[in-house]
């Protein structure tokens, strides 16, 4: 390397590692790095170097796919040259990119990756910041224990080196895990850690970070007037910093606890600081966080109707950016608000909303749990691969040997003929046990692979049995249901007729109230949801034979398709058998089956 590039080289390493201050610095940066590696003179060793620089600025710009493209490059690059240095940074960078796109298996893996150069380096303070990092990816699979021992290994390392920063970010980590499940007195004790590290080095961002959740957790104990001291403490930390998203976050913390003061004013000043800096320099993920806040702020001060008008807004961008989580809070305030106006219906409606996002959410992390469980898998398969090739080397290096042995023997015939022969007997024997050995493997990979499918089938199948049958005791709970209402109807209707006008008129609000019950829009509702989840294009099959079929017609396909009788239809959708047997005769003219075609086959078949 030259003396020149190795100074520009240094300088833009140094402004890389200080904060920017605003994105147009960022952008020289880039730029610059970017000329640097066009420069005829750089050697292949010092570009990766400058790949993994180039990657890491396009991540925290938020440019993942870039990123992606210059951590690869680097690996290229340095893998070449052994630059252990640029391969640990470009592996981190790339598990950082994994996890982001919420990728955990591939985050993981290249977080290990990491470790392996960080450790051949002996780079102790990007171990730990590793370390911190993988720890989040295993705490989002809900691996806590194992997240919290990377943590204390990483706090350990930092104390060693000196890295005060490392410290405190994993004490920060640690305090947000017990956070999540409730442990709030732990929490805190993590919490003051990372401001006794933040405050040692003079790191506004670290103190401001920690202020921040040392407030949160005072709010959790409802102990309002800490909790404001200390979100003055951290307002005043992160002014210093120039970011204002996380100042945004500030202002919403401060509405979020006036508003459980009661304090109208104060709480309506900070939203709307808080609006004003998202709208500004946020992404669309903080501005549905600003207006979820505003939400449950005017939910607290009891304004219901403003708060669901910030739900629609919030609702309206976490659908467009599928943030999942948001949605699921935004769905249940909905409910909770709605319940507050007792408006009972519209909370039942947001509440199955809610719970259908959690279930989501839910069912997304056993995705995550089992992907994890499948590394681990491949992971041993690929050992038995590198058993056999190492078998396959030493098959090799015998056939070298042999060549040797034949090229003497032309030299000494006498002798080494005889040493040829032994020798080839040696080899056809060593060739047919790896023969026998590499067969046995193979039958052990195919047995293997034959009990994984097997495993994944049986768990489809009891999904599927376990889904079929929530979803015919749904409709028989149906059907109980308007059958009790029914009989109860008739006995009021016998027993009114021997009574005094005045009670027979009552009984008979009575049994328009239960004829009411017997709507069976509010229970299809329901139902329809469960049986989409088992036959996700049913409904759409059905439209493109029969655009013009009604929600009746839709529901008498449901309830043929769960293979429910005559009577048991009759019973759910609270008419005769013979009124049934009429609309499945009708429902076979608008699906167009021919005279003889079995209408229970053709549903199920869709």
């Amino acid at each position: 390397m030259k003396p020149v590039f190795f100074f520009q080289l240094l300088f833009l390493s140094i402004i890389f590692q200080t904060p920017s201050k605003a994105q147009e610095v960022k952008n020289i940066k880039i730029k610059n790095l970017i000329k640097l590696s066009k420069k005829s003179d750089i050697n292949r060793d010092s570009l990766s170097t400058v790949y993994y620089l180039l990657s890491t600025l396009y991540y925290y710009d938020n440019r993942l796919d870039t990123a992606y493209f210059y951590a690869t490059k680097s690996i290229s690059f340095a893998s070449e040259m052994n630059n252990y240095k640029a391969l640990s940074h470009a592996y981190y960078v790339l598990g950082n990119i994994y996890y982001y796109k919420n990728e955990f298996r591939e985050a993981n893996k290249n977080f290990n990756t990491a470790l392996t150069y960080s450790a051949k380096q002996n780079d102790s303070i990007l171990t730990a910041d590793i370390l911190i990092d993988k720890a989040y990816t295993h705490d989002i699979i809900s691996e806590r224990d194992s997240a919290l021992e990377m943590l204390e290994k990483a706090v350990e390392i930092s104390k060693k080196t000196g890295y005060l920063k490392g410290v405190g970010k994993a004490e920060i980590a640690s305090g947000n895990i017990y956070y999540g499940i409730n442990d709030f007195d732990t929490a805190l004790i993590h919490y003051k850690g990372a401001l006794k590290a933040a405050k040692t080095i003079n790191n506004a961002m670290g103190m401001g970070t920690s202020y921040k959740n040392i407030a949160a957790v005072y709010l959790e104990k409802k102990q309002y007037n800490k909790t404001i001291k200390n979100l003055k403490l951290s307002e005043i930390e992160y002014k210093k910093t120039k970011n204002l998203i996380v100042l945004s976050n500030i202002y919403n913390d401060f509405a979020i606890i006036y508003s459980k003061k009661q304090e109208t004013d104060s709480v309506l000043n900070f939203l709307q600081k808080s609006m004003q800096l998202s709208k500004k320099y946020g992404t669309k993920e903080d501005v549905a966080v600003a207006y979820n806040i505003a939400a449950e702020s005017y939910r607290n001060l009891k304004n219901f109707k403003i708060s669901n008008i910030y739900l629609d807004s919030c609702i309206a961008i976490a659908e467009d950016i599928k943030y999942g989580l948001m949605l699921q809070k935004s769905y249940q305030t909905y409910s909770n608000n709605f319940y507050s106006l007792k408006d009972y219906q519209y909370a039942f409606k947001y509440y199955t909303k809610y719970t259908s996002i959690k279930d989501s959410l839910l069912s997304e992390s056993f995705q995550n749990r089992l992907a994890q469980y499948e590394t681990e898998y491949q992971t041993a398969k690929k050992e038995k691969e590198i058993i056999r090739l190492k078998d396959k080397e030493l098959l090799e290096k015998a056939n070298t040997r042999l060549l040797i042995i034949g090229i003497i023997s032309l030299i000494i015939i006498f002798i080494l003929i005889i040493i040829r022969i032994q020798t080839k007997r040696k080899k056809d024997s060593e060739i047919q046990r790896q023969k026998i050995l590499v067969h046995q493997k193979e039958k052990e990979l195919v047995k293997a692979k034959l009990e994984q499918k097997e495993i994944e089938e049986k768990r489809l199948k009891n999904e599927l049995e376990f889904k079929t049958k929530k979803l015919v005791a749904h409709a028989l709970n149906m059907m109980q249901k308007n059958k009790l209402l029914q009989e109860i109807s008739n006995h009021i209707s016998a027993q009114a007729n021997t009574l005094e006008s005045e009670e027979r008129k009552h009984l008979f609000h009575i049994k328009k109230q239960l004829e009411k019950g017997l709507n069976i829009d509010k229970d299809w509702d329901l139902f329809k949801i469960y049986f989409e989840q088992l036959n996700k294009s049913f409904f759409v099959k059905l439209k493109e034979i029969n655009p013009k079929l009604t929600g009746n017609d839709f529901r008498l396909c449901a309830l043929t398709k769960l293979n429910l009788s005559l009577k048991e239809t009759a019973s759910v959708l609270n008419i005769s058998p013979e009124s049934a047997k009429n609309a499945r005769y009708r429902l076979k003219k608008k699906l167009k089956l021919k005279e003889g075609e079995n209408l229970n086959r053709v549903i199920n078949s869709l």
